[in-house]
C-alpha cells in the first residue's frame, strides 16, 4: 500500500511497509500508530460534522480546512492555497457537484472572501468562510 500527499505544491509517495520498518527501527511504533489513529478519528469526526451541513457550508468548510492544513499564510493573514487545488478537488472533498462548487466560489469572490484568478487561490478572510 502506498500513501500519497500534497505538500508544498509537490506530490510524494510513501511505501507503507517501508514506513512501518523505519518507525519500528526508530522505536516509536506505538506513538506513531497512536498519532495516526488520532488523526484518523479527527478526520472522521470532521467528515461527520460536514455531512450535516448544507452544500454551501460544506464547500466553505472544506476550503477553510484545506487552507489551514495546506495553505501558506502571509503577513496580512491571507492564505494562499496550493495551485493543485481545483474545483473538482473541492467537489470531491465536500461531496458537492463541481457546478455547485463553481457557483459557491463565485459567491465567495463576490463577498471578497476568496480570490481565484489568477491561480493560486487566496483566502482573504478565513473567519468568514
Amino acid at each position: 500500500m502506498k500513501a500519497k500527499s500534497l505538500t508544498s505544491g509537490a506530490c510524494w509517495e510513501i511505501n507503507f511497509s517501508f514506513l512501518q520498518k523505519v518507525v519500528r527501527q526508530a522505536g516509536i511504533e506505538n506513538e506513531f500508530h497512536s498519532k495516526q489513529l488520532s488523526k484518523f478519528l479527527q478526520m472522521t469526526l470532521d467528515h461527520l460534522a460536514k455531512s450535516t451541513l448544507s452544500k454551501e457550508a460544506r464547500i466553505r468548510s472544506s476550503i477553510a480546512q484545506i487552507g489551514r492544513e495546506l495553505g501558506r499564510e502571509d503577513e496580512f493573514g491571507q492564505i494562499t492555497l496550493p495551485p493543485e487545488i481545483t474545483q473538482p478537488i473541492i467537489a470531491k472533498f465536500s461531496t458537492a457537484t463541481r457546478e455547485f462548487v463553481a457557483l459557491t466560489l463565485g459567491r465567495l469572490v463576490d463577498e471578497g472572501i476568496l480570490k481565484v484568478r489568477p491561480k493560486p487561490w487566496i483566502i482573504n478572510d478565513i473567519n468568514r468562510l
